[in-house]
């Protein structure tokens, strides 16, 4: 889902109106973040949008988390924790769900409209739904099999073991 001109333009003058909201200073370099994290079109880390922006401005670490999360308090972004691994971050409004491999930490979505707005249609009192995550954890295919081959090695010392010792 990448954002057009006008759409980007849009989200420039929303997070302008919040942090003045909030008294604190509109800077080039929170800009900066926020053009760059409306270009990543999967999920990122602070580290990864870090690492992406610190050749072309001066930005600290700092500032990165910092406007990161104040992108989530404005409702630009969603702040994710997955499994056991550090957060990500995504744009607002993708509905998809989340396959966690808690192996190696590979994830995969999946768009399921149907599903989703199952979830955020339930109506629970005195609760209005923005946003709807969910995550799936599990044993991706490629640790899977890298899993069984092991069981099967294993297996075959422990057979020729027995075999041995009679």
């Amino acid at each position: 889902m990448k954002h057009n001109a006008a759409e980007i333009e849009e989200k420039r003058r929303e997070f302008a109106a919040f942090v003045s909201d909030k008294g604190m200073r509109n800077t080039s370099e929170r800009f900066a973040i926020l053009e760059k994290a409306l270009a990543i079109d999967s999920h990122f880390s602070a580290e990864e949008l870090y690492n992406g922006i610190v050749d072309e401005y001066r930005v600290s670490r700092a500032t990165v988390y910092n406007t990161l999360e104040l992108l989530c308090e404005c409702g630009i972004l969603v702040h994710l924790h997955l499994g056991r691994r550090e957060g990500f971050y995504e744009k607002a409004g993708r509905r998809h769900i989340h396959f966690l491999c808690i192996r190696c930490g590979k994830m995969k979505t999946l768009a399921d409209k149907g599903a989703l707005d199952a979830v955020g249609a339930h109506k629970l009192r005195g609760f209005r739904p923005l946003d709807t995550s969910v995550t799936v954890s599990g044993i991706c295919g490629k640790c899977d099999r890298e899993i069984r081959k092991l069981e099967k090695i294993r297996d075959k010392k422990t057979e020729s073991g027995r075999s041995g010792g009679r």
